[in-house]
Formats: C-alpha cells, sequence, structure tokens
C-alpha cells in the first residue's frame, strides 16, 4: 500500500511589513571619548548626521560629513 503524503497547510495570518528606518550614514571613523570634556563620538556622530538632512538626506560623502562635524566641534586653535 502506497503511504500517503499529509495536506499542507497554509497560514491565514497577514504577513508583517517590516518597517524600516531612515538610513544613517556610516564612517568607518571610529573616535573615543575625550577625558578633558571634548565632544564625544556622539556629539560629532549627531552632528554629522545632521548635515546629512541638512543636505535632504540624500548623496553625500559620510566622511566629509564626520569630518566637518569635527572640524566644527573642534575648531583648530
Amino acid at each position: 500500500m502506497a503511504k500517503q503524503s499529509s495536506p499542507r497547510t497554509t497560514s491565514t495570518a497577514p504577513k508583517k511589513k517590516r518597517v524600516s528606518e531612515a538610513p544613517q550614514p556610516t564612517t568607518g571613523v571610529i573616535a573615543t571619548a575625550a577625558i578633558d570634556g571634548s565632544p564625544r563620538h556622539d556629539d560629532i556622530a549627531q552632528r554629522a548626521f545632521a548635515l546629512y538632512q541638512a543636505r535632504g538626506a540624500s548623496g553625500g560623502d559620510p566622511l566629509q560629513d564626520w569630518l566637518t562635524a569635527e572640524r566644527e566641534l573642534f575648531p583648530a586653535h
């Protein structure tokens, strides 16, 4: 006698959609927190992201945004 395969059932639950957030620029630059009270990594990252958003959140160079943020937060003496 031949073995019968069991019927497949399909789920009737709706599939969840993935909610994507706005992409954040990545720089590949790692900074450490300064002991002397100067801006930290998070401060630079937030400023770099603000530069990206000010541009309309399109294009540009994340590394340049990071370097600009560093120059703004660490002015040359």
